[in-house]
């Protein structure tokens, strides 16, 4: 008998005993170092090898034989058949099935993240409470604050005349809407939403001369955010997106790095997805239609923060968003020239 060293588990307690085991020249199995009634091979079952990690043979009434001697047990069930080699360990050596199990596994993450993720996130917030928004948002502006703002610089006229604005726009809810002013020579003009209804307003966007018009519709375009908890939807997205790589990888770490990584990201530039955009733009261009506001404020608007005329905005997404992608508030808004588009059509123009 070729024998394999191992240790033996009786199920009775946590002892372990040093045992030898393998196969008779008539095909019996044979275990030296315990006393064990004799076993039929074919009613051992034997765990596929995976790696380089310990091995085990499932006996029966719960005795388990634990061994790291993978190759001398691979050895062992090529003799006795390719069909007790295991699954697991048949498609580790066939470099098709190796291939077919990579495609299959990305085809699978790519369909989970950009299909499966972001539907799933809009029914999973509508489930949670608007408290957990509050719970949130309420460190965030802090944060936020000793990282890329600085106090507004505004005077208490312009403030007011916006906070009377912004009064006029706020829909009826149980939210608590606030609009907030501050600085930031880093992000320069832009505005975005946090998820317990505070609106941020940088100086650098009230100071881009626009109308009264253009910065309602900004408002109402925030708004939208707020009220279709897109923050909320995002926060979520990010959160499964971390899940499916803890799923793939079995790497808790890292995953939890990456939400770690991701969430500051997403706060400071007030990136949405493409989908969450389009929702509060539709927002926005319905109470504006309401409103009597001209569609063409928030065009103009876009195209104003863009530092862009007419017939700049006729460039590409691409090199619009690329070129303004973290200075400005809609370069973190794409798509910008669609989006300009669409407002230009609902006006008429």
């Amino acid at each position: 008998m070729n024998s394999i060293e191992g240790k033996l588990y009786d199920g009775n307690s946590s002892k372990s005993h040093d045992v030898r085991f393998g196969i008779s020249d008539s095909g019996e199995f044979q275990l030296e170092g315990y006393e064990l009634a004799e076993v039929e091979f074919s009613q051992i079952s034997v765990s596929s090898r995976i790696g380089d990690s310990a091995r085990y043979l499932d006996l029966a009434n719960g005795v388990r034989i634990e061994t790291s001697d993978n190759d001398a047990v691979d050895r062992l069930l090529k003799i006795l058949g390719p069909e007790n080699e295991g699954f697991l360990h048949t498609i580790e050596n066939n470099l098709l099935a190796v291939i077919l199990s990579l495609v299959t596994l990305v085809s699978f993450v790519f369909v989970v993240a950009v299909y499966g993720i972001p539907a799933m996130s809009g029914p999973l917030v509508r489930m949670l409470p608007p408290g957990v928004d509050d719970l949130l948002g309420k460190e965030v502006l802090d944060q936020l604050d000793s990282i890329v703002f600085e106090p507004s610089s505004l005077s208490s006229t312009e403030k007011g005349n916006l906070l009377e604005l912004f009064a006029t726009l706020i829909p009826e809810t149980d939210r608590e809407f606030d609009l907030q002013f501050r600085s930031s020579e880093l992000l320069g003009a832009n505005a975005f939403a946090l998820p317990n209804a505070q609106i941020v307003f940088t100086d650098e966007l009230v100071q881009l001369g626009a109308s009264e018009e253009m910065l309602a519709a900004i408002m109402l375009h925030e708004i939208g955010h707020v009220v279709e908890r897109h923050t909320m939807q995002a926060v979520v997205r990010r959160a499964g997106f971390s899940m499916l790589l803890f799923g793939v990888t079995g790497d808790v770490g890292s995953a939890a790095t990456a939400l770690v990584v991701l969430l500051p990201s997403f706060l400071i530039e007030s990136s949405y997805s493409r989908d969450l955009e389009w929702d509060a733009d539709s927002y926005a261009l319905s109470q504006m239609s309401e409103r009597g506001i001209d569609a063409n404020a928030f065009a103009d608007m876009m195209e104003l923060m863009l530092g862009s005329t007419p017939e700049d905005a006729e460039s590409t997404d691409s090199t619009q968003d690329s070129a303004n992608s973290f200075s400005t508030y809609f370069g973190t808004h794409p798509p910008t020239q669609s989006r300009i588009e669409r407002f230009r059509q609902a006006s008429g123009i």
